[in-house]
């Protein structure tokens, strides 16, 4: 377990950081990819502020990822990245309106418990 302050840290900057991302996007709104508009689309959406913020959220994110590695299992660490697909889902549902579906439910709580079984080992 050594490690895991920096694991869930680097999990909730993530977390955010998809927050913030999919909030700006939202007021956008859909992108239409075309490959000659590559830069155009680029410029228009890393110059607004909360796509900006989720990019730093995720440059810190993936510091304290480094670290937790250099404390922790490979093996222990990465399963527990989940706990951010756990979290999007019901912030998602919350925050976006998004669809809440049996389905999705029960795929969450499948996570979870592979969740605690990495988390016991």
């Amino acid at each position: 377990m050594k490690g895991i302050f920096f694991v869930m840290t680097s999990i909730g900057l993530n977390v955010l950081g998809q927050l913030a991302f999919k909030t700006e996007m939202v007021r956008f709104g859909e992108i239409v990819f075309r490959p000659s508009r590559v830069i155009q689309i680029g410029i228009q959406v890393f110059s607004r502020p909360l796509i900006l913020l989720g990019v730093f959220l995720y440059a810190i994110s993936a510091f304290c990822w480094i670290i937790a590695l250099s404390k922790s299992q490979l093996s222990f660490a990465y399963p527990m990245l989940s706990v951010g697909y756990v979290l999007i889902f019901f912030l998602s549902v919350w925050l976006f309106k998004e669809p809440f579906s049996l389905a999705r439910l029960i795929g969450t709580i499948i996570v979870c418990g592979g969740l605690v079984l990495v988390a016991r080992s």
